[in-house]
């Protein structure tokens, strides 16, 4: 066999491990990749993700796809010189005893020795007949298999339990785009009196219909603009019906957040009640024109600060401002 022959033949194997190589790296990135999407998806129908988180997760995604693919396409076509396959035949085939790799070399330099020439002249050893599927790694490929069954049962499994609600934790980890709402167990239908504004010191009653699982609490979050937020309990979901619950709050003296919170309804919106002071004059002054026969002059009086004494027969104007639009006086 000539030198040329041989190393052709030893190229072909250089590609033939170069595409196991690949194929390898094809199945751990792709068990990677369904195990990255079956986490995040099994958070999701817990945390439920808003768009910033599902845009971070997908972008996760794209770097570990962009990561497997290229870490793919670099072993297909990663060189390997023939020296580098005669060392890996010799490694997984003993009786070669270094003839291969020692033929190999002294055939690229092989000078005046006359040992070398020597050991030319017998030519290459033969190894055409031996199995070249040892050097495949038969158990790191079983392996990279088993792990990528275990991925697919892992991410088939909760859909087996869950139906909808995992196809849409899946869709909404992987096209962060969509407007897809997570499936929830319990969902909250209406808020009252939503964003308000009520008169200052007056109670206030807040309301929501709720709509789910048995056993789920409901909450209420309040948030007074000049204290620290408060938590109540209102209690738990007790059938399948739609539920009321309600929480009074004595009296509104400054503005305030609430929302409210029940099993996992996602995103619980916050709701803000504004207040306004009770109805009452900001200004009040009085022009005073004394009868003609006092002789005194018309003066203005406050009568927000001052007290007015007014003699019978005087002519009384007043001038009249309201903290809030009235309609009429009376």
């Amino acid at each position: 066999m000539s030198q040329g022959t041989l190393s052709t033949q030893l190229q072909g194997v250089s590609r033939q491990v170069r595409g196991w190589r690949g194929q390898l790296r094809l199945v751990l990135a792709a068990a990677a990749v369904i195990l990255f999407v079956w986490l995040f998806s099994l958070v999701d129908l817990w945390v439920h993700y808003g768009r910033m988180e599902r845009s971070v997760i997908w972008g996760g995604l794209v770097v570990l796809m962009a990561i497997g693919a290229w870490s793919v396409q670099h072993a297909r076509h990663r060189a390997l010189n023939v020296l580098a396959v005669a060392a890996m035949l010799e490694r997984s085939f003993p009786e070669l005893d270094n003839h291969l790799i020692n033929y190999l070399q002294f055939a690229a330099d092989p000078g005046d020795d006359p040992f070398k020439q020597a050991y030319l002249a017998q030519g290459a050893p033969a190894w055409s007949g031996l199995d070249i599927k040892a050097l495949k790694h038969r158990k790191r490929h079983q392996r990279a298999r088993y792990a990528l069954i275990a991925a697919a049962v892992l991410f088939v499994t909760p859909g087996l339990f869950l139906g909808k609600a995992w196809g849409m934790a899946v869709w909404r980890v992987v096209n962060p785009f969509s407007n897809a709402a997570p499936v929830t167990l319990t969902a909250i239908e209406s808020v009252k009196p939503g964003d308000a504004t009520v008169l200052q010191g007056s109670p206030l009653v807040l309301r929501c219909t709720v709509q789910g699982y048995e056993g789920h609490k409901v909450s209420l979050d309040v948030h007074p603009a000049d204290q620290t937020p408060t938590t109540y309990a209102l209690g738990r979901i007790a059938g399948s019906d739609p539920q009321t619950f309600t929480y009074r709050l004595p009296a509104v003296n400054t503005a305030l957040r609430y929302r409210f919170r029940a099993g996992d309804a996602p995103f619980p919106r916050w709701y803000s009640v504004a207040t306004r002071p009770p109805l009452g004059f900001v200004k009040l002054q009085a022009t005073l024109t004394p009868p003609a026969y006092t002789g005194r002059a018309a003066q203005e009086v406050d009568l927000l600060a001052d007290e007015l004494v007014v003699l019978d027969g005087s002519r009384l104007e007043l001038a009249v401002a309201a903290n809030l639009p009235v309609d009429r006086l009376g």
